[in-house]
């Protein structure tokens, strides 16, 4: 390699182009990620190849070392700064290339690099936000990025304190280098291809063939020859994509044991992919995702768990934890009775409803107790529960007339003359507007449910 580089600068990043491998596009750095040539990809970065050359499927030499299953060369990449989320023509990346493949090591090692590199930008996000912004979702993921254990932390204040300590040790850093642009999935253009040789073959001992230029897609013909072959081609296919959906399960599971609930939507999302009529996984994603604070991807992963399994009674549950996060707590409640409806002693279930009925409450007494009018009638249309009493036996009514507010009373008197909507398992409807008010109910994204 070094005296054709010396000869011509172009041979580093050639692709082929104009011989009979030129339809596969791979660079040199591709060829020694396929073979596992660790020194020989790290001379050639060295020497100035692109880390993120692509071939011409898209695929990086990140891509071919993981389906090759090259780990020594795919953390020499990852130590390189490949860029991890760059995706084939598959819609693939390097991680669920090596999770198709079976290789989990590779994959956690990809998912974790992965995670370092988003923490500058994340640590620069808090730092620039106030502290009462700060979710416990993302501080918990700041700090188990910077491999701070938070292991019997449950109080908002502390996970407060250990990331501000955080922050002040990764000030300097993050104050000298500005929070880098986002890359293209893309690489420069291939380097032509060097002159061809000065005296060709004869056609006698060298047949001239045009290089194919095979389509994207198979034509018909090419169709009918796929669809003769024997069954057990599909079968062998099925299976491994059922063992690689199986680890990548796997490793979500363990992800989200560990609080590490990025790596886990990651993970749940390659098996879903590789298996994607499996209920459990969309449920699975759908705590992740909750967990995260991210309501319509929850809320989106439960319906889609519901569609697939309709008598499964978690998925309600899952729907139900989501649709709180939203705000929608009348909805929320309907999803919980549904899965009852299924299940009447889920325990899951149970809570969630037992708990979303009491934050309610004391959040509609509260409102009744300042005369908020605003979040009472918010609250009645949300689902609160104006007969409960509180813990003095009195219910949001009284509280309000107490407190010199016959308004507030003569409201909450009206909605519980309001018939009652009629039950069923039908789409709930969207509500109308969302409460701003400080005190509408928190949501409770603590109580969550393991996977399965």
């Amino acid at each position: 390699m070094e005296p054709l580089l010396r000869e011509d600068s172009r041979v580093l990043e050639y692709n082929g182009l104009g011989c009979s491998l030129g339809m596969i596009g791979h660079t040199a750095l591709h060829w020694a990620a396929s073979k596992g040539y660790a020194s020989l990809a790290k001379w050639l970065l060295d020497e100035g190849h692109n880390v993120n050359a692509i071939n011409n499927a898209n695929s990086t030499p990140l891509h071919t070392a993981s389906q090759n299953g090259q780990s020594a060369v795919v953390n020499m990449l990852l130590s390189a700064g490949c860029d991890t989320k760059l995706v084939n023509t598959d819609d693939q990346t390097a991680y669920d290339v090596a999770v198709e493949k079976g290789h989990s090591q590779i994959a956690r090692n990809i998912a974790e690099a992965g995670a370092q590199a988003v923490l500058p930008s994340l640590l620069s996000e808090l730092q620039a936000r106030d502290e009462g912004t700060w979710k416990v979702a993302e501080m918990k993921q700041a700090l188990k990025l910077s491999k701070v254990d938070t292991d019997g932390v449950s109080e908002k204040a502390e996970l407060r304190q250990l990331l501000r300590e955080v922050l002040d040790k990764a000030a300097p850093a993050l104050a000298a280098k500005p929070m880098a642009e986002p890359k293209q999935n893309s690489a420069p253009a291939p380097a032509p291809a060097p002159p061809p040789p000065a005296a060709p073959a004869p056609p006698s001992e060298a047949p001239a063939e045009k290089p194919p230029s095979p389509p994207k897609k198979a034509s018909a013909p090419m169709q009918s020859k796929l669809d003769a072959l024997d069954d057990s081609d599909d079968e062998d296919a099925s299976a491994a994509q059922q063992a690689g959906a199986e680890r990548a399960k796997a490793l979500g599971n363990d992800a989200f044991g560990r609080g590490d609930y990025t790596a886990a939507v990651k993970h749940f999302g390659a098996a879903i992919r590789l298996t994607p009529k499996n209920y459990v996984l969309y449920s699975n994603r759908s705590g992740a995702h909750a967990s995260l604070g991210n309501a319509s991807e929850a809320l989106s992963d439960a319906n889609e768990c519901i569609k697939l399994a309709p008598d499964w009674a978690k998925g309600y549950s899952r729907k139900g934890a989501a649709l709180i996060l939203k705000g929608e707590y009348k909805d929320a409640m309907k999803a919980y009775k549904a899965g009852l409806a299924i299940e009447p002693q889920n325990a899951a279930l149970l809570k969630g409803l037992e708990d979303l009925r009491a934050s309610l409450r004391e959040v509609l007494h509260s409102a009744c107790s300042s005369g908020q009018a605003f979040s009472v009638e918010w609250l009645l249309k949300h689902g609160a529960d104006a007969t409960l009493k509180n813990d003095d036996g009195e219910t949001p009514s009284a509280v309000a007339t107490k407190k010199g507010r016959k308004d507030l009373a003569a409201t909450i008197e009206r909605h519980l003359q309001e018939p009652l909507p009629q039950a069923g398992h039908g789409k709930a409807q969207e509500p109308s507007g969302n409460a701003t008010d400080s005190s509408a109910p928190p949501s409770w994204g603590e109580h969550r449910e393991e996977v399965d």
